[in-house]
């Protein structure tokens, strides 16, 4: 699959579900062009309360940069204010990525893969700190409307 074609296969919206560890995670997830219509920009929100009774929300804005022949991926989410924001960066494998953040506590890693077959995406996120991985949370895509 050519970058261009996975990240038009974001666009949309989406219902999210899945686990961080013990915690049920839904969300809902609307993705499209931005900036240009150079990034896909993806605005996720809990739909579910977390402990400290919040709303967890993300932005996501994933690119192709063609120079580098790499993709892209930015991310602000309401967990926490960083003064260090490190950019996810990965090779799109058949029609997965992984995109590695570079932190000081070790690799934490982003994977998104596409399912054609079905137009689902499986969203993995896992830290290589210390050589081993340790999963943080795993997360399912499906749209919440048809494709156009």
């Amino acid at each position: 699959m050519d970058p261009q074609r996975w990240l038009e296969a974001l666009v949309g919206q989406w219902r999210l579900s899945g686990s961080m560890g013990d915690v049920e995670l839904r969300q809902e997830v609307d993705a499209d062009w931005a900036l240009g219509e150079r990034f896909v920009r993806m605005i996720c929100r809990s739909t579910l309360p977390a402990a400290d009774g919040g709303l967890y929300e993300a932005v996501y804005f994933i690119a192709y940069a063609t120079a580098e022949e790499v993709m892209v991926m930015h991310l602000l989410d309401s967990s926490a204010v960083s003064t260090v924001c490190p950019v996810g960066l990965g090779r799109l494998e058949g029609s997965t990525v992984e995109f590695v953040f570079e932190y000081s506590s070790g690799p934490f890693v982003n994977r998104f893969a596409y399912e054609p077959a079905d137009d689902t995406w499986r969203h993995d996120l896992f830290s290589r700190a210390g050589g081993t991985v340790e999963p943080f949370a795993t997360k399912h895509l499906r749209r919440r409307r048809p494709a156009s």
